[in-house]
Formats: C-alpha cells, sequence, structure tokens
C-alpha cells in the first residue's frame, strides 16, 4: 500500500470528516459569525402600498395659484396663535342690474361692484422622530447598508443608516402631512392627526352646495357640468376627485358612451389613463370616502382657481429643528414641521356629491377583506379615514 492510499485508508477518512465536521459546529456556533460570499442584490425591493405614492390631488392643490395669491399676515393686537392669518385674494362681484330699480325716472342704474375677501386662522402640522442614544447615533453614522440589506426604496447600497432613515423620514412625513392638509379637522387630534383646517374641513362647510349622487358618478357628473353652465362658469378649472374604486365603472360607462355617441363630450385618454368630460378632469385620490357597508362614495367637484393649499413649506421640504436629550448618553429628536390653512376665495368652487353607489364590478363584494386598507379609524392603516368626522 503506498502512502496516499494508507492517508485515505477508511479510519483516516473518518477522522478527517469528524474534523470537518467539528470545524462546522465551531464556525456556526461562534458569537457573531458572520458568512461570507456573495450576497443576493434586494435594492430593486419596492414598498407595495401607497404610502410611497404622492396623492394626485394634494399634488393639485398644495401651494398652487390661488393659494399662492393668498397673503401672510399677522394682526398687531393679538397675542399667540391668534396673531397670525392668511388673507385670500379680493373676489370681486357685481351686483345683478335693477335689483333696486322701482321704475321711476328715466334711468337706469349702474350696478355696485363688491370686493370680499376671507381672513383665514392657521395651524401647524409636526412629525417626530427619535434616536435614543448617542451610540445609536455614532454606529447610524458609520453602519452602512450591505446589499442583503436593500430590501427597502430608501435603502442604497452604500449609504449609511442614517441616509436611510432620512430618506425614509421624510417620505413618510411627506405623506402625514399630506394626508392632514386633505383631512384635517379643525377641532380633531388623533389617529395620526392634528387639528387644521384641511380640504375636507371646507368641502363639509354648510356654504357648500351638496349634490346627490345617487343615480351614479357618469350621471352626476353630467349633473355637475349643468350646474356650471348656468352659473357661467367654464369647466376647465374644474377637477372632480374620486376614490380610486370608483373608476372602473366609470371607464366601463365612458367607452360606452363614446362608441354610441362620435360627437359626446367624454375623453379618455388611454396612454394617460385619465378622464374628462368637457374639459372638467377627473382626478383620484384615496382621501376621498368610501362606505363599504352601503356600497357608496362621495365625488368632490373643486375649481382650483378658487381653492388652494397654503402652507408655509411644502410636504417635501419641511421645516426641520433638532432637539437633544438632556441626558448625557441620550440621542435626539428631529421635528418636520409646516403651516398653513385650506383657502376658499368662493364657495362655488367647491361642490359635494353624496351617495355615489359604487357599480357591482367593484363593491363591497369585490372588496372583501379590504376594509381597513380602503377605509380605517386604525392608527398605522394605509389611508384612515379620521374617525371624527361626519358621515359623507
Amino acid at each position: 500500500m503506498n502512502l496516499n492510499e494508507s492517508y485515505f485508508s477508511s479510519a483516516n477518512a473518518m477522522e478527517i470528516a469528524e474534523g470537518a465536521r467539528k470545524f462546522a459546529e465551531f464556525a456556526t456556533n461562534a458569537i457573531g459569525a458572520v458568512q461570507t460570499g456573495i450576497q443576493p442584490d434586494n435594492s430593486k425591493g419596492e414598498i407595495s402600498y401607497a404610502h410611497a405614492q404622492v396623492d394626485p390631488l394634494s399634488r393639485i392643490l398644495i401651494n398652487n395659484a390661488v393659494a399662492r395669491a393668498a397673503t401672510w399676515n399677522v394682526d398687531p393686537c393679538k397675542t399667540g396663535k391668534a396673531k397670525w392669518f392668511v388673507q385670500t385674494p379680493f373676489q370681486v362681484n357685481d351686483t345683478p342690474v335693477g335689483l333696486d330699480d322701482d321704475g321711476a325716472g328715466c334711468c337706469v342704474g349702474t350696478p355696485e361692484v363688491q370686493a370680499c375677501n376671507y381672513k383665514l386662522g392657521i395651524n401647524q402640522l409636526c412629525v417626530k422622530d427619535c434616536v435614543d442614544t448617542v451610540l445609536d447615533e455614532i454606529m447610524e453614522d458609520i453602519v452602512t447598508i450591505k446589499p442583503q440589506d436593500t430590501t427597502m426604496p430608501h435603502k442604497s447600497t452604500g449609504d449609511t443608516l442614517t441616509q436611510a432613515r432620512r430618506k425614509w423620514v421624510l417620505a413618510y412625513s411627506d405623506f402625514i402631512i399630506r394626508r392632514n392638509v386633505i383631512l384635517g379637522m379643525p377641532d380633531f387630534s388623533g389617529d395620526a392627526m392634528r387639528p387644521f383646517d384641511g380640504l375636507l374641513s371646507r368641502i363639509l362647510d354648510e356654504r357648500v352646495f351638496t349634490l346627490d349622487g345617487s343615480a351614479g358618478a357618469l350621471t352626476s357628473i353630467l349633473a355637475l357640468d349643468c350646474r356650471l353652465t348656468a352659473l357661467g362658469l367654464s369647466t376647465a378649472n374644474y377637477i372632480v376627485a374620486i376614490n380610486p374604486i370608483l373608476m372602473p365603472s366609470l371607464l366601463q360607462e365612458v367607452r360606452t358612451y363614446m362608441k354610441t355617441d362620435p360627437l359626446t363630450k367624454w375623453r379618455y385618454n388611454e396612454a394617460t389613463g385619465t378622464v374628462s368630460y368637457n374639459g372638467l378632469r377627473v382626478v383620484e385620490s384615496r382621501f376621498v370616502d368610501v362606505n363599504l357597508e352601503t356600497n357608496t362614495t362621495s365625488m368632490w367637484l373643486i375649481d382650483t382657481s378658487k381653492v388652494g393649499i397654503k402652507l408655509s413649506h411644502a410636504p417635501n421640504d419641511l421645516l426641520r429643528k433638532r432637539k437633544e436629550s438632556q441626558d448625557d448618553c441620550g440621542g435626539h429628536c428631529m421635528t418636520f414641521h409646516t403651516a398653513g390653512t385650506t383657502v376658499v376665495t368662493n364657495w362655488t368652487g367647491l361642490v359635494l356629491v353624496k351617495n355615489v353607489h359604487l357599480n357591482s364590478i367593484c363593491d363591497s363584494l369585490a372588496l372583501s377583506g379590504l376594509d381597513a386598507f380602503i377605509n380605517s379609524g386604525v392608527v398605522g392603516q394605509h389611508f384612515p379615514k379620521v374617525t371624527s368626522n361626519p358621515g359623507l
């Protein structure tokens, strides 16, 4: 038997195998053992829910032209929060001709011109993120994202944990602010909401015209066009905000109209997925309420030349403040701030369409089990309806 045959004898083979087993056991049981080798790159991971999206309705209204035309002001005769206010642009109207004409005399008088504006209070909104200890701060500044850690859009290979945290917080601050400025109510705090004169608070104002939408989404939009025509108003500046779950049935009806009536004013852009009627754009927003118990939703008619949301700092560019812990080893908190209100210069610029029935192709049966996603008062859900809001 030669040397090689002796080495690879049965006994030696068992000894080698046992040594390998012990080495493997030591390697896997070692404290803080780190596996090396090629790791998967998960940088394509995406957030599968709409927190990661910018709501189209808020994008249209926040700091639009009418909001920018409103001015920030201070009342020197008041103190505290009450001294700050927003002055809306003047809305100029003339009185009807012949309003006071009793027929006496040979001349007809000219109408009077009235210029009115509103003084609106301001509320602030704030989002907070805290790092617990100084050690956390130190390590988050030097520990970098590895390929196997890139399971979220805010995590990029090579970024420090601090950079990843910053992107994460800014993305969610953006969402929280947008939700507050659309659904905020001046007398409600909770469900990740703080007191704010949001768009919904204006829509529920007693001066806003309310239309019954039980005839359906398409018919309701035709009725809105009729109303605007009677007022002598162009549809060009108006949008209709609907919940996305209303869109499938609306598209079905619009396509039918376009096939049967070549001269219809309905338009559908397949490339962009947008729908309009006589220039009146339909905008999808998950902030529009849905009631799956009654299979109804609402539609909001908004004139963007008369309605806007004025903010001191846009949701993606909030004022940042840093507060240090009083504890020597404590970390810090970052707060992100903005302030403002919803501007309405003329109440004809808003109409609430209530009781719009969902089509059977997208109703509570098709949406079974999705109540928490579509509407919920539970903190942490995706687009929770504010529990204090009156029924729409």
